[in-house]
């Protein structure tokens, strides 16, 4: 650890009764006396239990552990993340699953496949994007929220690592449907780490990704399968990324600032190039699983589509959320689609009643506004085809 860290920890982490906290004024450590005049985020940490700071504490000196070994945490050090993933029903479940790797990737983190990073400064200054910094109270409300499920390190006034780290900007997205900001962290911005710059898409430690993302037509061939008037259900994920923890190895390569204060992500960030390909992979997991018990599915990385006969739906739809509480995994409720003739997926609507596949009519907005706009342009007929082509995906009969 460096000095600062050194003087820091057991003051921070270790007393019960007056614990310190990190400030951005020149005294660094304030007393545990509940005046906390400039972070939010410090004051809501104040309030956690101990045991917060203990995992604070021991998340660090594991994260030095495996970095001394020079191999992953799976590879050699093998120090179980602390999830509330069930490793054994896993374990478990797949015995006989092509993907051998995956059950120790869950239990020890999966590395983000940074390979040969070596971009380090000290004194790069990184500046958050607008979508952060016009949003001071979500940003607030997110990283508290984080750090009550465990799922970032932090806050840190100094480098709590006895090596360089790499801090990326934030930024945030308005997400549909909610009142709430998406965060995301810009691994690919030059002005940041360029992290996303050093993973490749097409393989991972070592091995060429073969996945593929299923579309709409993976659902219809299903709904082909079981006829007219069957039925169909959707069960979505809560926080997909932010369930599946990284390697402790590569945390140091997904930081971020944020009033002064350090954070690093333990789980997916939103912005990581690999995280798709690994989240698609857990899920095709969870989607084995169904499939063994009998029933049929689409997963796309955390939607869940099923179609069952009228008789065997209410089944399925119920031994799904069952499946996803044995894996430990936190369903988004508000999301779900108990099982009926019609339903959304992927953005298109399939109607098994009619058999028909359906644009959404806020598509259909968004489709005429895009079109209005192209009437008044005068661009090549390839960009024309480009833009439109991204909108419309299709519009037809399932048979």
């Amino acid at each position: 650890m460096n000095p600062d860290a050194e003087i820091f920890y057991p003051e921070y982490l270790k007393r019960d009764l007056a614990r310190k906290k990190f400030s951005s004024s020149p005294t660094v450590l304030y007393e545990g006396n509940g005046e906390f005049p400039n972070c939010l985020i410090c004051k809501e940490v104040h309030n956690l239990d101990k045991n917060w700071f203990e995992y604070l504490e021991r998340s660090v000196a594991d994260h030095e552990v495996i970095m001394s070994s020079n191999k992953y945490n799976f590879e050699e050090s093998k120090i179980p993340v602390v999830s509330l993933l069930n490793i054994d029903f896993f374990k478990f479940m797949l015995s006989d699953y092509i993907d051998r790797n995956i059950c120790q990737f869950l239990e020890f983190g999966f590395p983000i496949g940074c390979e040969n990073y070596t971009d380090f400064s000290a004194e790069k200054v990184v500046q958050n994007h607008k979508g952060a910094v016009e949003f001071p109270d979500d940003l607030d409300k997110y990283l508290k929220k984080e750090i009550e499920k465990k799922a970032i390190l932090g806050p840190f006034h100094v480098n709590p690592f006895s090596h360089d780290i790499v801090i990326s900007p934030l930024n945030s997205v308005h997400k549909k449907g909610s009142q709430e900001r998406r965060i995301i962290l810009d691994l690919s911005v030059r002005g940041g780490g360029a992290i996303n710059g050093y993973i490749d898409k097409d393989s991972y430690l070592g091995n060429e990704v073969h996945l593929k993302y299923p579309n709409v037509d993976a659902l219809v061939q299903l709904i082909k399968k079981h006829g007219r008037n069957c039925f169909i259900f959707k069960r979505d994920l809560s926080r997909a990324y932010r369930q599946i923890f990284i390697d402790l190895h590569d945390v140091h390569l997904v930081g971020y600032k944020w009033n002064d204060h350090l954070y690093f992500d333990r789980v997916l960030s939103m912005g990581l190039r690999s995280a798709a390909h690994i989240c698609q992979r857990v899920t095709n997991a969870v989607a084995f699983m169904f499939r063994q018990m009998g029933f049929d599915i689409v997963n796309y990385l955390d939607d869940f589509a099923g179609v069952e006969s009228v008789d065997r739906a209410d089944k399925a739809y119920i031994e799904l959320k069952r499946l996803l509480d044995s894996c430990g995994l936190e369903e988004s409720f508000h999301k779900s689609v108990s099982p009926s003739t019609r339903m959304e997926f992927l953005g298109i609507i399939c109607d098994t009643s009619k058999l028909l596949l359906q644009i959404p009519d806020d598509k259909l907005k968004d489709i005429q506004e895009i079109l209005h706009f192209l009437d008044k342009q005068e661009i090549s007929k390839i960009t024309r085809y480009s833009i439109f082509g991204r909108e419309i995906k299709f519009y037809g009969e399932l048979c």
